[in-house]
């Protein structure tokens, strides 16, 4: 997940900010510029129907839909299309520029570390990434179950792996005097109905969750408590 100007303007249009680039896009030549800019990093993308918008509250008709969707229904060339939008605002986007065997490869590899970068975004609020409810779901079972890893080898990427990179040595392993950050889970309940269209629903299947020692999900239900804590390192 990106934002669409960064994806497509190169660096010299956004110099300046938002009124900047208006101002470029109100300029012929500089516009034609900005154009073929563009055209070729749109095609890098992958092209006009592999992006698709997430957020834009300037106009949040286009949510959920890919800038080919958008630009059909507005007559437009998807170049011309984007054009538009830049003179508005900045739309928020998930760019589907990856490749599953890439992804797996990637996978089994013993120093891959599983993360995901989504945000916190208000629940029902746009059409976020669906990694921001279901990136470590996922890998614990449709890549478990298709026997790219196993399921030791997706908790390890998860847990005891950033936290040894990461030189936390008193977390991310189940032992005496470690910190008690735990889950309890039958990996057979574990479960997602979150998608790239349809992305606010929580993931299932988690009944108990310790953060720091505490009990953030008791027997499957929030607890209301807040017991993270801002790992520094000198």
């Amino acid at each position: 997940a990106t934002g669409l100007t960064s994806a497509l303007l190169p660096r010299w249009a956004l110099a300046g900010g938002s009124d900047s680039l208006r101002a470029r896009l109100g300029r012929a030549a500089d516009r034609s510029r900005i154009r073929d800019a563009v055209v070729e990093n749109l095609a890098r993308r992958g092209g006009a129907a592999r992006i698709q918008f997430r957020r834009f509250p300037e106009d949040p008709s286009i949510e959920g839909r890919t800038l080919a969707n958008v630009a059909a229904d507005r007559g437009l060339d998807p170049v011309d299309a984007a054009l538009t939008l830049f003179e508005v605002g900045a739309p928020a986007i998930v760019s589907f520029n990856m490749h599953e065997g890439d992804l797996r490869a990637l996978m089994v590899q013993p120093f891959t570390m599983t993360a995901s970068d989504g945000g916190l975004v208000p629940f029902g609020s746009g059409v976020p990434h669906p990694r921001s409810y279901a990136a470590f779901t996922v890998k614990l079972t449709e890549y478990v179950d298709a026997g790219v890893v196993t399921l030791e080898e997706a908790i390890r990427s998860m847990t005891s792996l950033p936290a040894r990179i990461y030189r936390m040595p008193d977390r991310g392993e189940i032992r005496v005097g470690a910190i008690a950050d735990l889950v309890v889970f039958d990996p057979a309940d574990l479960a997602t109905d979150a998608t790239f269209t349809d992305p606010h629903h929580l993931a299932r299947g988690m009944r108990w969750v310790w953060v720091n020692g505490q009990a953030a999900i008791a027997d499957g239900t929030f607890t209301g408590r807040r017991d993270g804590r801002v790992l520094r390192k000198n």
